[in-house]
């Protein structure tokens, strides 16, 4: 284990390799160095005037080595880092042990941070409690924990450290320690999504404490389960207790097989659940019991498992034998769960034939509309839609649209034309998409000056920027072109190593005519070597070449040959926070150090968010800052109303330009972002407006998001464009129906994700890390992009309203429909617009932060779907 004066030890390499860095002349990896190095080897480079800066941007390229590299000489001087400047940085020399898995030395540097006390104090105890756990001591985490509560029971991780004692006393196979710290969170929140794997802790503390005891647990588990991951837990527990001796079979029961089919299903193991209902299917000839399950939740099994061939077939013959509106109905909506629009459509006639207006036929005039849309029953389509559009209103608009859209798709280019003229009298948010689409029926009229107005009108109208790319998209491939996929350079790889002649490593032109200065006069080396001397080469004696003569040394012509090259690990991600006329970043950073000391009496943790700031821990540094802006801009709205405390938050008389550099500071991407927009509309010149722009679509915690894009295969500016749209950057974002995180994953989604990666252990809890959240994410994306053979307007449709509804949409038009075309057709308002605005974000950044000349490409057609690659 490297204690931190053997860390030191090791500078002078670091400062040759990694401080190298900071030169502005370091030469690539691989290259040749033709003048020599300004330390000379076993020398110790010099401290950096500011360490603490040169450490942050080593963590923000993902560089933990290099942080040690600055910080452990700098911390072990005693003078260059003084005060809450030192505290800033052992924590960030924490953060980067923990990365590089030194937990003790890690645990160290918290704990030095945690007894100096100060602003950091609570975070450095934490980091403690968690660093505890990765060390395998989970005792002592819970402990930190406790003594956490116990200091600051409204500290910023005090219901963290909560679950966290759970966890650790159940890792030590303490339940009584886990249950009561488990039934305290449960207490204070009584419907967290967390309730699985509190169950979850709970059993493996019985089965480490007293495995006899945990077993039917983790059998009640295995039995009754939502997540996935929770079954590999389960089932490593219960391997290993069966190493013990211990039968751990599964009941075989119909009772216990049917609840884990239902386990299995909710879980998102189709395959596995439906092949078990078939098994109990056989059986219920036999067993009353689960005759009456099957019968009950065979439409159920089926939808649920992704098997609608059955479902609708089921549904088929309940219609048969007892026709009814209601019967319909369901047969119409599993036709369109299938993509099966045809069939729909026909379920729709002879329901309006059989039953009239009768069941939820009567309000279902937009749904048969869809159906004849997605159908490509156009004439129909357009005429249903032109009925809906008499009801006027924002609804009416829409039908409109539709109307013309029809029209246009089923050649009736007079009666697009007719109904986007009309749509355009008073167009709503339809404008952009109106001239698009009247632009192609004018272009089949042959009416060229019509389209052009047309779609010079799309660029001025096109807020969400769809259709502007849409537009710019030329058919022929250019460099820079940017489609959804990594396009950055390879992950790095090692090539077998050849072996080296010695020989090829003495340089020509310092060739020593006496070579006892390598291995001793007349060694057997100088007589291997010798002889490849070059007749032309020059006699000299080396002995006496000094350091000094080699860093004077005029620097000779490069030479030719092929040296070994190391790919470099370093990826070129851009930053979103330069200086700009709004952000002066050392301005920023006294007026942060001010403003939190003079209002730390409203904002207790402010002072910890500087210091946070100071070590570049934004993430953590940006949560007091959030909670604060978020009081204040609840001051603007509503007033203070009778509260004192927000009356004092209005005495302060704050403005948003105010607030602005500090966000920008602290990296408080969401505020930062909300305060930027429209800035670039007062720049004096296209470079100052592009500064403003880029702090309005920030970098956000580029190295993980470049990192796993690289591993994952996808443009991570594909996944920005993604965040900004799910959560404006907040990685604490909760949506209404339950996603979670910087780009909005849902619990049952994490939980697949998690199993697919092969981690058995999971918490919903885990979506609000950002490096959890992002790396699951970034895969789920890359998984959507592999099963539409990377068409990402398709993928990130699938992101939002899953990939089984984007296939349904897609199914009677894989190959033969436009990609414009397509996606118009998405039935769902809120999963239309978020491709729109996605793919606006996608070119937005493209447009900021790549070279000049690159753009986003829309594929022309999406051209296949391959469920086998991921159906959640």
């Amino acid at each position: 284990m490297l204690s931190l004066r053997s860390v030191s030890a090791l500078i002078g390499l670091f400062g040759l390799l990694g401080l190298a860095k900071a030169e502005p002349s370091a030469a690539p990896v691989g290259t040749f160095l033709e003048v020599a190095p300004a330390v000379p080897p076993g020398r110790v480079a010099p401290l950096p005037p500011d360490p603490l800066a040169q450490a942050r941007a080593r963590s923000a390229e993902g560089d933990a080595a290099g942080v040690l590299a600055v910080l452990v000489p700098a911390l072990e001087s005693k003078t260059l880092l003084r005060g809450r400047s030192r505290a800033a940085a052992q924590l960030l020399a924490g953060n980067a042990y923990e990365a590089l898995g030194q937990h003790n030395l890690a645990s160290a540097a918290y704990t030095q941070v945690r007894k100096n006390g100060g602003p950091l104090a609570p975070w450095a105890l934490w980091a403690e409690a968690r660093v505890d756990q990765a060390r395998g001591r989970p005792a002592a985490g819970a402990q930190a924990c406790a003594s956490y509560r116990k200091t600051w029971p409204d500290g910023p991780h005090a219901e963290d450290c909560l679950m966290m004692m759970g966890d650790a006393w159940a890792e030590a196979g303490n339940r009584g320690g886990a249950s009561a710290a488990y039934a305290e969170y449960l207490k204070l929140y009584p419907e967290t999504p967390r309730k699985e794997e509190i169950r979850l802790g709970l059993a493996l503390a019985s089965a480490r404490g007293t495995p006899a005891a945990g077993l039917p647990q983790l059998i009640e588990l295995a039995l009754d389960h939502s997540y996935p991951s929770t079954d590999l837990a389960v089932s490593k527990a219960l391997g290993e207790l069966k190493a013990k001796g211990l039968s751990t079979a599964l009941p075989t029961d119909p009772t216990s097989q049917m609840r884990r089919a239902d386990s299995l299903r909710r879980s998102g193991r189709f395959e596995e659940a439906w092949a078990l209902f078939t098994a109990l299917q056989a059986l219920a000839p036999t067993h009353p019991a689960v005759a009456a399950w099957v019968e009950q939740g065979e439409d159920r099994f089926a939808k649920g498992t992704r098997n609608y061939d059955v479902w609708v077939a089921s549904l088929q013959r309940q219609y048969e034998a007892k026709p009814s509106a209601e019967t319909a109905w369901d047969l119409f909506k599993a036709c369109g769960t299938s993509g099966l629009w045809t069939r729909a459509l026909a379920v729709a006639h002879i329901a309006a034939e059989r039953h009239g207006n009768g069941g939820r036929f009567r309000s279902a005039d937009e749904d048969i509309a869809w159906a004849a849309t997605l159908a490509g029953t156009y004439p129909e389509a357009a005429e249903r839609w032109g009925k809906l559009a008499k009801r006027g209103g924002d609804a009416g608009r829409k039908a409109r649209f539709y109307q013309g859209f029809s029209a246009l798709r089923g050649e009736d280019f007079d009666g697009a034309l007719a109904a986007f003229d009309q749509l355009l009298v008073a167009p709503g948010s339809h404008e952009a998409a109106a001239h698009y689409w009247r632009a192609k029926a004018r272009f089949a009229k042959g009416d060229m000056a019509g389209a052009a107005a047309d779609q010079d009108a799309v660029s001025k109208t096109d807020d969400d920027g769809w259709y502007v790319q849409l537009l710019q998209a030329p058919p022929e491939p250019k460099p820079l072109r940017r489609h959804g996929r990594w396009s950055g350079p390879p992950a790095p790889t090692l090539a077998a190593l050849d072996k080296v002649s010695v020989r090829a490593t003495v340089p020509t032109d310092l060739w020593p005519a006496d070579l006892s200065i390598l291995n001793g006069a007349g060694g057997s080396r100088a007589a291997l070597l010798a002889p490849t001397r070059p007749a032309s080469a020059p006699a000299a004696n080396t002995r006496a070449l000094g350091w000094s003569a080699l860093s004077a040394r005029t620097p000779a012509p490069p030479r030719t040959g092929t040296p070994i090259s190391l790919p470099s690990a370093r990826l070129p991600i851009p930053d979103g926070y330069q200086p700009s006329p709004w952000y002066n970043p050392a301005q920023a950073a006294a007026d942060f150090a001010r403003f939190s000391e003079a209002h730390k009496a409203i904002w207790t943790y402010l002072p910890a968010a500087n210091d946070l700031a100071l070590a570049g821990l934004y993430t953590e540094a940006a949560i007091p800052l959030y909670d604060a802006m978020e009081e204040w801009y609840k001051v603007q709205r509503e007033g203070p109303r009778g509260d004192a405390r927000l009356a004092q938050i209005e005495a302060l008389k704050l403005g948003l330009t105010d607030w602005r550099p500090l966000a920008y500071h602290v990296r408080d991407h969401h505020h930062a972002a909300r305060g930027s927009y429209g800035l670039w509309k007062a720049a004096p010149n296209e470079q100052t407006a592009r500064l403003a722009m880029r702090h309005a679509y920030p970098i956000v915690r580029g190295d993980e998001i470049w990192s796993n894009a690289r591993r994952y295969n996808v443009d991570p500016l594909l996944v920005y464009g993604i965040m900004r749209q799910e959560s404006t950057y907040q990685n604490r974002a909760l949506s209404p129906v339950g996603a979670i995180g910087l780009i909005q994953v849902m619990p049952g989604t994490g939980a697949r994700v998690a199993a697919m990666l092969g981690e058995s252990r999971y918490s919903p809890q885990m979506l609000e890390e950002p490096v959890v959240n992002l790396r699951y994410g970034v895969y789920y994306l890359s998984k959507l992009l592999d099963r539409f053979d990377g068409a990402f307007p398709l993928a990130v449709a699938a992101y939002n309203g899953g990939p089984h509804n984007v296939s349904r949409w897609y199914k009677p038009w894989v190959g033969k429909i436009e990609m414009d075309a397509f996606v118009e057709q998405i039935q769902y308002d809120e999963t239309r617009d978020y491709v729109k605005k996605v793919t606006g974000n996608y070119a937005r950044y493209v447009e900021l932060y790549e070279p000049d000349g690159a753009d986003v490409v829309i594929p022309p057609r999406p051209s296949g779907d391959t469920a086998s690659v991921i159906d959640f």
